[in-house]
């Protein structure tokens, strides 16, 4: 996990989002899919039943953080991807 969560809680910004923008931030920066420069692919129907929200709450969230620039969503093929910039920015420089 390359995105700092004990940061994440003293940050003006992610403090103004919504509970359920929160919860699904911290879901996908620690999911163990998630790869090196912070991609994801998830199935909102599954991911909202995993983080026990409906399925509206969680294209809410999802539009409040892209919004806020926290992720970025791309639909390729019938694949949803979630993309998360903060998480590349944080690889180590080699």
């Amino acid at each position: 996990m390359a995105v700092n969560i004990t940061k994440l809680w003293g940050n003006a910004m992610f403090m103004t989002l919504t509970i359920d923008a929160k919860l699904l931030y911290l879901y996908i920066i620690s999911n163990p899919s998630i790869n090196n420069v912070g991609v994801i692919s998830l199935v909102p129907d599954v991911s909202s039943r995993q983080l026990g929200v409906s399925i509206d709450n969680f294209r809410k969230a999802s539009k409040e953080l892209i919004d806020k620039k926290y992720i970025y969503i791309k639909n390729i093929d019938g694949v949803i991807y979630f993309i998360v910039p903060s998480h590349f920015s944080t690889i180590a420089k080699t």
